[in-house]
């Protein structure tokens, strides 16, 4: 819709889109939820408000925490947690390291699969052995 969502309120970017599908929108949003702004953080009771990293998005969420830009940056500075971020990582990288061998092995059998079954089509089932 064009319309500009970079450091703007969810009242702004919601007139904006009002005003460009000329006033017939259903959707309404209340002065108190207008003005709602998560900045210094905070609670979220829930319901719907305006995003909009990629242009005008509603999102309908239930109650939330909202943490500000410095609770946010001070929760990183805990080297307890610079720590656990460091292990997590290397958690995940061994985790697709593995989850690639698994792939692997099933790719292999899969493979021996389908050429059994294969087989069999073209020279029919072998005779059953007693």
């Amino acid at each position: 819709m064009g319309v500009n969502t970079s450091g703007r309120t969810g009242l702004d970017i919601f007139r904006d889109i009002a005003s460009q599908v000329g006033g017939n929108s259903h959707l309404t949003l209340d002065e108190e939820t207008a003005f709602k702004q998560f900045a210094k953080g905070g609670y979220f009771s829930g319901g719907v408000r305006m995003v909009g990293e990629q242009g005008p998005e509603l999102e309908a969420t239930g109650p939330s925490r909202i943490f500000s830009r410095e609770q946010t940056a001070e929760m990183f500075r805990d080297p307890e947690l610079a720590n656990e971020v460091r292990n997590l990582r290397s958690e995940v990288a061994g985790l697709r390291t593995e989850n690639a061998q698994l792939q692997a092995n099933n790719n292999k059998y899969t493979k021996r699969s389908y050429d059994l079954y294969r087989k069999w089509d073209v020279d029919g089932q072998p005779p059953v052995r007693t």
